[in-house]
């Protein structure tokens, strides 16, 4: 994966927002050399999350890692490649055990990247890389294998400190980091050489120390397996919560229908006031209608916001998501269940690294009988509200100010 001699190691990262992608930083070690000098250590690890099993790479792995290095868009930032066969296969022997682990899919075996933890000399800093085949692109392999990087870093190997760099201006490199609680630490202007366009581009450097990973509480001592960078945000659900952000820009990609059901099922764990109803909509006719007949009445409705909104150049009031989820009930009884349940859906899809948005204007759209008749809603159900949901584009297409709530304590 490289074109460097055999005691040379690669890592670090680039992960792009529109197209993902990566740029390995060298670090030098002595040839023979392991990740630590604690032979107690097993360096013949296999890590697993969710969806994926990190495994020792090897020179069966050639024909898997060869489709992306060889790949002009897979290297396109990177600081090696497009690979010749003789590169990859020189990357592979030189590769080592206890620092570059192949990516592999649980459900089908199929590897679909290659990733790594790349101590220094000293067992106390790490440096994180991984490159993904880029038909696996926004799928959040990236955010859930760089986690477990990160978790065995300072649980396994005991590492004081683990870095990479990301492009400045590119969301989706950083936002893998900052979800799994890595903080910017530098930014170097003009930095890296970006060899396609030719131009010496800004990076950003991210890290995590072992005491963000691990916070004290009470007497003893917990792990938090995804680094919160405060105390007391240790559970998914605040990470998610603090993570999230109306998004009104999506990529033209179909969310796969297991996340979607994840999705529904958050929904679903809503208090209730009344029974409530999803309509999860991905037909791209009924969106389009949906979004266009939305804008006229937008346009015509005389409410003043709505109006400059609809105005604006470029909007779209389905912001091109590929999915309208509607939440219906009884509307004297379930409004506010169905409010509970669009928080969920947007705390889980941003647990799940997808983009949403909470919607109202599509509602009366929907309500229409034109509508209302394909959605098959019970007799005295109705549509109440939206959530978009998709993966994110431009995060700040069309965002608002927002004004922070006003807290007092009483008592």
């Amino acid at each position: 994966m490289h074109n460097l001699p055999r005691n040379t190691t690669i890592s670090g990262l680039y992960l792009k927002s529109h197209s993902l992608y990566a740029m390995f930083f060298l670090t030098r070690v002595k040839a023979g050399d392991d990740c630590r000098k604690d032979k107690t250590m097993n360096f013949t690890d296999t890590l697993e999350t969710e969806r994926l099993i990190l495994r020792p790479i090897g020179g069966g792995d050639f024909d898997a890692m060869q489709s992306w290095a060889s790949n002009p868009d897979n290297t396109r930032y990177m600081a090696w490649g497009p690979n010749t066969e003789e590169q990859t296969r020189e990357y592979l022997s030189s590769a080592a055990p206890c620092k570059d682990f192949a990516v592999v899919l649980k459900n089908t075996g199929k590897v679909i990247g290659s990733c790594g933890v790349y101590p220094d000399s000293t067992g106390y800093i790490g440096n994180l890389g991984w490159i993904l085949h880029l038909d696996y692109w926004k799928n959040g392999y990236g955010t859930e294998l760089a986690g477990e990087l990160i978790r065995y870093s300072f649980e396994d190997l005991k590492l004081g400190r683990v870095q990479a760099p990301c492009a400045a201006v590119n969301y989706g490199s950083y936002r893998i980091m900052e979800r799994n609680g890595m903080r910017r630490e530098a930014l170097h202007r003009k930095a890296f050489w970006a060899r396609v366009d030719k131009e010496w581009i800004d990076e950003a450097w991210y890290a995590m120390l072992a005491e963000d990973y691990f916070t004290k509480q009470g007497d003893g001592s917990t792990k938090q397996r995804d680094g919160p960078t405060k105390q007391g945000d240790s559970s998914s659900a605040l990470k998610a919560i603090n993570r999230r952000k109306s998004i009104r820009s999506y990529l033209d990609k179909p969310v796969e229908k297991e996340l979607l059901e994840r999705i529904a099922a958050a929904g679903d764990k809503a208090p209730l006031g009344a029974a409530l109803t999803f309509r999860i909509i991905t037909d791209k006719d009924m969106l389009a209608a949906i979004d266009s007949e939305t804008h006229e009445r937008m346009l015509k409705s005389g409410i003043p916001f709505s109006v400059e909104r609809a105005s604006l150049p470029g909007y779209r009031p389905l912001y091109s998501a590929p999915v309208l989820i509607i939440i219906a009930s009884d509307p004297e009884r379930g409004a506010l269940g169905a409010a509970a349940a669009a928080e969920n859906m947007i705390i889980a899809a941003t647990d799940l690294g997808l983009g949403s948005c909470f919607v109202v204007s599509p509602i009366a759209t929907v309500s229409d009988p034109a509508f209302a008749d394909k959605l098959d809603l019970p007799d005295g159900c109705k549509p109440l509200l939206g959530v978009l949901v998709g993966y994110a584009d431009d995060p700040d297409v069309f965002s608002r100010q927002r004004t922070p709530a006003n807290i007092a304590y009483i008592g």
